[in-house]
C-alpha cells in the first residue's frame, strides 16, 4: 500500500509507448470459374446506379467529449520546461532528485506502469504487479483492541517518508513535466484498451474518487479475510480486510487512502488538490 502512495502523487512519470494500430486488409475471393460478361442493354445504359442505403452502414462509435484537455506549456523566461532532449527517466530524476528516484522508482517500463496502476486505482483492485515503484520490507500492522482488531498505530509512522516526498513535490513543476509528455502519454492509454478516450480525463476522475476518500473515526476496525482450505500463513498482513462492508466496497486507492491514517490523508488530499488544479484547470471536484 506504501507503493500506491507514491505512485498516486509522481505525476511525472506518466508516459507510454506509441502505438501503431495496423487494419488487416481481407484477401480477395477465388474464382473458380470466370465470370461471364454480359453487356450491357441500352436502357441499362441510361440508367444511373443506385447509390448505397446509408441507414444501413454500422455507425461509428461515438466519442466521448475531451474534459480536460491539455495544452502545452509555454517557456517560461524562455526556457524550456523540459530539457531539450531530456528522456523520461532524466526528467524525473531532475524533478525528483537521483536518490530519491533510484529509492523509490523502477526505471524500467514505467510509461506502462504508470498508465495502467492509474486506471485501476479507482477499480476494486490495483494489481501490484505493474507498479514502478521499488517494494519496501515494511509491513502493514494490526493492534488488538479488545475482542476486535484495528489497524496498527505504527502504519501512519510508516507512511510518513513517502508522505513527506510527495509534499517536497513541486505540482506546478510535475504536471510540467507531465504535459510535456502527454501525447506519448496517451498513446499508452489507448494501447492498453481504451481507444479514443482521453487519459487525462480518466487522471481527473481517480483524483476526485482519492479526494472522496471518506473520513471515518479510527482506529479502524480489520479481519482477516476468511479463506476454506489450506492456507499460507507466512504472509498474514496481506489478508486483511475492513470490517464495515462499506469501507472494503470502496475503490483500491480509497482504502489505500484510509491505511496511511487521518494526518497523512490530509497532506496528501491537498498534495492531490495542488495537482488536480493544474491539470484540470480549476475546475471543481465532482
Amino acid at each position: 500500500m506504501k507503493r500506491l502512495l507514491t505512485i498516486l502523487l509522481l505525476v511525472l512519470v506518466v508516459i507510454g509507448g506509441l502505438l501503431w494500430w495496423q487494419k488487416r486488409q481481407s484477401a480477395p475471393t477465388a474464382q473458380t470459374q470466370a465470370p461471364q460478361v454480359v453487356p450491357p442493354s441500352s436502357d441499362a445504359a441510361q440508367t444511373p446506379p443506385t447509390p448505397p442505403d446509408a441507414s444501413l452502414a454500422a455507425p461509428l462509435p461515438e466519442q466521448p467529449a475531451i474534459k480536460f484537455p491539455i495544452e502545452p506549456v509555454p517557456e517560461q523566461g524562455g526556457k524550456p520546461p523540459v530539457a531539450a532532449g531530456a528522456n523520461l527517466s532524466e526528467s524525473v530524476t531532475a524533478l525528483a532528485g537521483k536518490d530519491k528516484t533510484l529509492s523509490y522508482l523502477h526505471l524500467d517500463g514505467l510509461a506502462n506502469r504508470f498508465v495502467v496502476t492509474v486506471d485501476n486505482l479507482a477499480r476494486p483492485h490495483a494489481a501490484p504487479r505493474l507498479w514502478p515503484v521499488n517494494p519496501t520490507p515494511d509491513r502493514f500492522t494490526v493492534d488488538p483492541d479488545g475482542t476486535s482488531t484495528v489497524i496498527g498505530a505504527s502504519n501512519a509512522a510508516r507512511y510518513k517518508p513517502f508522505v513527506n516526498f510527495a509534499q517536497s513535490v513541486d505540482a506546478k513543476r510535475a504536471v510540467e513535466v507531465y504535459t510535456h509528455f502527454y501525447p506519448d502519454f496517451q498513446a499508452a492509454y489507448e494501447e492498453i484498451g481504451y481507444p479514443g478516450q482521453y487519459f487525462n480525463d480518466r487522471f481527473v476522475a481517480v483524483i476526485d474518487d482519492l479526494l472522496a476518500t471518506p473520513e471515518v473515526e479510527e482506529p479502524i476496525k480489520v479481519e482477516l479475510t476468511e479463506i476454506k482450505g489450506d492456507v499460507n500463513t507466512q504472509r498474514p498482513w496481506v489478508r486483511y480486510q475492513y470490517v464495515d462492508s462499506r469501507l472494503q466496497a470502496l475503490s483500491a486507492g480509497q482504502k489505500m487512502m484510509l491505511r496511511m491514517g487521518s494526518e497523512n490523508r490530509k497532506i496528501v488530499k491537498a498534495k492531490l488538490q495542488e495537482i488536480r488544479a493544474e491539470i484540470a484547470r480549476g475546475a471543481p471536484a465532482q
